[in-house]
């Protein structure tokens, strides 16, 4: 994928938390912990590599998450197996 092509991708992900309203608060998304409430995004602090989650709608999915990038997806929790990310952030 292109630069230009990951920063639109990455401009309608933004739009699409901000449609969401503000984040009221931002806390570590420890694996293996549930979060107090859904997330309205999520964001990789330290390392890329896969996530393991738990969705709202309480299906597991796996994904790849990049170091720096933001997601608007709604988690629950993040499975300790499966997510070799390091320091994913949940905006709630």
């Amino acid at each position: 994928m292109s630069k230009v092509a990951t920063a639109e991708l990455q401009s309608q992900q933004l739009d699409a938390i901000a449609a969401q309203g503000a984040a009221t608060d931002v806390m570590a998304a420890v694996a293996g912990t549930p979060l107090p409430r859904p997330s309205r995004a999520i964001r990789c602090l330290g390392n890329s590599g896969t996530i393991r989650m738990v969705m709202a709608s309480g299906q597991t999915r796996d994904s790849r998450i990049e170091a720096g990038q933001i997601l608007p997806w709604s988690i629950l929790k993040l499975e300790v197996s499966g997510t070799t990310a390091t320091q994913i952030e949940a905006w709630l």
